[in-house]
């Protein structure tokens, strides 16, 4: 038997200059989301029958403030943070793991208008994530960590889309693609010594399943 509960995701962003992209005015956002996924599976491979409890959870949040520095072009900073749980439960043990990372980084972006309700944008954007996790079994009253992690990653990324007016303070954004260079350092202690790793990455992004929206309201 299976239950899964996925909290939708709300993405909120506020921008200042009646104008919508005019010199001095401010551009805040933030995006929430989280889910929760819960199973049970039962076993009987001659041994007695087992039953198996996964439980998985995450919970993620992002903000972001910027500056009209001249017309069309807003410069900002961006931050968030990011968790995830797994949790296994039978009749000898329970298994868990989790992890938690934070972000900082920043962005310009560029909008051209096309006509007077539809802009497209370009946002070049970089950041920093350091996180950490953990793994670890409980049996018979005792706590064991299997194993202990550190990550940092750097990433620069373009990112176009489009921004639909649909009055003078509201815009529907769309971005549908993404090119990204990213730098990651990963750092794995177990019982058996410690592992260390490093990625270089290159993505090209581009498609209908890489398509995201958010909300865009216009204060003066």
């Amino acid at each position: 038997m299976k239950y899964t509960f996925v909290a939708i995701s709300v993405v909120v962003a506020c921008l200042t200059a009646k104008g919508q992209l005019n010199q001095g005015g401010w551009v805040l956002s933030g995006a929430i989301g989280g889910s929760y996924t819960s199973s049970e599976f039962e076993n009987d491979f001659g041994g007695g029958p087992s039953t198996i409890n996964p439980v998985a959870r995450s919970f993620n949040l992002n903000m972001a403030a910027g500056y009209f520095i001249i017309d069309h072009l807003a410069v900002g900073l961006t931050s968030g943070y990011t968790f995830s749980g797994n949790k296994t439960e039978n009749e000898n043990s329970t298994d868990r793991s989790f992890s938690h990372s934070y972000s900082i980084g920043g962005f310009a972006r560029h909008y051209v208008p096309i006509t007077k309700k539809l802009a497209f944008s370009t946002q070049l954007g970089t950041f920093y994530r350091s996180g950490s996790s953990k793994s670890e079994n409980i049996a018979s009253g005792t706590r064991t960590t299997t194993n202990e992690g550190t990550s940092t990653i750097v990433q620069v990324t373009i990112n176009p889309g489009f921004t639909y007016f649909i009055s003078d303070r509201i815009g529907l954004n769309a971005n549908f693609g993404q090119l990204a260079y990213t730098h990651e350092n990963h750092e794995i202690k177990q019982t058996q010594g410690t592992q260390r790793r490093t990625v270089n990455r290159a993505d090209v992004v581009f498609g209908l399943h890489s398509l995201s929206f958010g909300l865009s309201v216009f204060l003066n």
